[in-house]
């Protein structure tokens, strides 16, 4: 009988061990998603350090702003304050930066606030991730863009650039809206054990697509991010949920030489192919890609990585050119 007692104790610790691990799995890595906790009411601009868990990029004069429906300054207030009327997302609160300055810092510099905030836990290699992110833009910067997006890295070292015109995850289409919030998502394998979110517009000016070609200064709300292992937390529409853009997409020979083939179900779906060398360093772009293939003729022996993207999603791949 005391046998079968602590067999029963045994499943019981192991089915809450099971559960428990799943929850850790299923919850969403980001800390302080919403920018509902803070460590004092913002009364000014640039006060992203009162956020808790989220930190400013100090890429040249960054400044990402804090606003709040406790604002002291009418500024940061939430729903009205100095850049339009915006509700939050979720909550009461929420943040705002820069994506695009025209003409702020002459190339090859680009003005962006970047935020960033160190996950709950690392990435796992091999495992996919679900992101989601709400933006909207500003009602008195009224310039729209495209890139608005996410990257993910193992290290927080702030007096890198990042604006390498790579993104693990951002979006091709220009967000225009300023009533609503709209949703930027995707997901992808992680090939490394990634540590930070970093939040902004990763790529140069001229890659960046915007609705004036002059004056263009675009300011953008950011609220809701979410990373998880499971589409479900990050709310994900069903068709990203089911989708997995490695079951459609490949690419051979591996080694190549003259030719490289990228065969999808639907090669009209790829917006642009991206190769980075084994330093990191972008070597070749290819946007609105339509053929079967791409020349490498010109291209060192060496180790690459291509980088697919489709409108929310990328495909990454190491591959040998001979």
């Amino acid at each position: 009988m005391k046998n079968i007692k602590l067999i029963k104790i045994y499943f019981l610790f192991v089915l809450a061990l099971i559960l428990q691990i799943n929850h850790i799995n299923a919850q969403n890595l980001v800390p302080n998603p919403s920018f509902e906790e803070y460590s004092a009411c913002p009364d000014n601009l640039s006060q992203i350090d009162r956020v808790v868990n989220w930190y400013v990029f100090s890429h040249f004069l960054n400044s990402p702003d804090y606003f709040n429906s406790c604002a002291t300054s009418s500024g940061v207030l939430v729903p009205q304050n100095g850049f339009g009327i915006q509700n939050a997302s979720n909550g009461n609160a929420y943040c705002g930066i820069y994506c695009y300055s025209y003409n702020y810092l002459p190339p090859p510099y680009y003005y962006r606030e970047i935020l960033y905030s160190q996950l709950i836990e690392p990435m796992l290699i091999g495992f996919r991730y679900y992101f989601s992110l709400k933006v909207s833009l500003a009602d008195n910067y009224g310039c729209a863009i495209d890139k608005l997006g996410v990257l993910f890295t193992t290290y927080n070292d702030t007096t890198i650039s990042v604006i390498n015109n790579f993104a693990h995850i951002y979006t091709n289409s220009i967000i225009d809206d300023n009533s609503n919030w709209t949703s930027i998502f995707g997901s992808f394998v992680a090939d490394s054990n990634y540590q930070y979110i970093f939040i902004g517009n990763f790529f140069h000016d001229t890659l960046t697509s915007t609705t004036q070609a002059n004056d263009c200064y675009a300011y953008y709300y950011i609220d809701d991010v979410c990373v998880s292992e499971d589409s479900l937390t990050c709310n994900l529409p069903t068709e990203i949920m089911n989708n997995n853009i490695n079951d459609k997409i490949q690419i051979f020979p591996n080694p190549a030489k003259q030719k490289l083939f990228i065969e999808s179900d639907n090669v009209d779906n790829i917006k642009n192919i991206m190769i980075f060398d084994s330093h990191g360093y972008l070597v070749g772009v290819y946007n609105n890609f339509k053929n079967d293939y791409i020349d490498i003729q010109n291209y060192k022996s060496g180790l690459y990585l291509i980088v697919i993207y489709t409108d929310c999603q990328h495909f990454s791949q190491k591959i040998i050119i001979n």
